[in-house]
């Protein structure tokens, strides 16, 4: 999984489905859930969870069906075989994508570019809560 820290902003729910927002570094990410724990609340710390294979990279922003856009920068690349691991820095969170490693290459990512992490809603989970 790839971890990283934010603050809860809005919690928004109906009888079968909960949007959670959440501040990242002056970003705003959204967890979709369908069975919400009803601890959380707005303005508390929280360490959000995603697996890597769940991580596409963009070398620009662009608007689509993905909820979650976060801008990060690349710190390393291993390419394999088949998949490549992209290693990325979040704040202070390091955190890591899974590519095909023929998206790799036609991205042509190298360590040091600035690049767009994005990921589904429904793809987030809130893995700690923390007292604020």
């Amino acid at each position: 999984m790839t971890y990283f820290r934010a603050a809860v902003k809005k919690i928004v729910s109906n009888d079968m489905l909960t949007l959670v927002y959440f501040d990242v570094m002056g970003s705003e990410v959204v967890m979709m859930s369908l069975e919400m724990d009803r601890k959380l609340r707005v303005g508390q710390g929280v360490r959000l969870g995603v697996k890597p294979t769940a991580i596409a990279l963009l070398k620009e922003e662009c608007r689509g069906s993905f909820a979650n856009s976060l801008p990060v920068q690349v710190t390393g690349v291993e390419e394999g075989e088949l998949l490549s691991m992209v290693k990325f820095q979040l704040a202070d969170n390091a955190c890591e994508a899974i590519l095909i490693r023929q998206n790799l290459q036609a991205l042509d990512i190298q360590v040091g570019d600035k690049v767009f992490a994005v990921f589904m809603a429904s793809e987030l989970s809130v893995q700690e809560i923390y007292d604020v």
